[in-house]
């Protein structure tokens, strides 16, 4: 019980990192500030999809070659590093914008690579029949959670924010990040768990072969088709 309330706590603190880049309301409105214009906006918002679709597999067999523990760490570090680039865009000059689509997708990297090794961290702290439950009331924590962060964060930037407010903002969410990293710190790994060396080829045969994983991915991706660009798209039509 202990370490599933580290793992819920570790799941919110990176939340809060990833619903600042994928709710992408910050970073349509910094992006504006800095004078991108509409299509570059909505481009922005893509940067963690175009991660995930194109490194997600590669960055499992990385996990697994790698190790849980670095490559969570590294995940964070480059995690950090993207914020602090998001943040000090300004100083960049005319490449300002270019910086900011940047390091969105540094953070969309990150991502892939951690997402490799929450869920096998989770296998050494729950039992196949506490699973249901247990990602049930995270979820539910998590997105009561998110809410209620983003609805404060609504209150604290206003409708027209200045820019070092939205810079305080990034820092925030860089630093989050390293608390996503104690968390994880604190779960216990099997000392009989090995270093594996991928094989892709191995691990998309079984994938493509499970009808129910395979059905839930084509559920997933006409549900993001739909959905994906409503929110930004909206915000940037409110904008203009």
């Amino acid at each position: 019980k202990h370490y599933r309330r580290v793992a819920v706590i570790s799941a919110i603190c990176g939340g809060f990192s990833t619903q600042i880049i994928e709710n992408n309301a910050p970073v349509v409105l910094y992006l504006a500030m800095l004078g991108a214009n509409d299509s570059l906006s909505m481009f922005s918002t893509s940067l963690t999809g175009l991660a995930t679709l194109f490194l997600l597999i590669p960055g499992a067999s990385f996990c697994a070659w790698l190790g849980l523990r670095k490559t969570y760490t590294l995940s964070s570090t480059l995690g950090f590093l993207a914020f602090m680039l998001i943040t000090f865009a300004p100083f960049f000059g005319n490449f300002a914008r270019q910086t900011v689509i940047f390091g969105g997708f540094l953070y969309g990297i990150s991502q892939t690579i951690y997402q490799s090794t929450w869920y096998p961290l989770l296998d050494n702290i729950l039992k196949s029949d506490e699973r249901s439950k247990f990602f049930t009331t995270m979820r539910f924590v998590y997105m009561i959670f998110m809410a209620l962060v983003l609805y404060g964060l609504g209150e604290f930037l206003r409708s027209s924010p200045e820019l070092w407010l939205l810079q305080a903002v990034f820092v925030v969410a860089g630093l989050t990040l390293w608390g996503r990293k104690y968390c994880m710190d604190k779960l216990p790994i099997d000392p009989a768990m090995q270093h594996e060396s991928p094989d892709l080829r191995k691990s998309l045969s079984i994938c493509l072969h499970n009808q129910s994983l395979t059905g839930y991915s084509v559920y997933l991706c006409f549900f993001y088709i739909a959905y994906a660009s409503a929110i930004p798209l909206a915000l940037v039509y409110m904008k203009s």
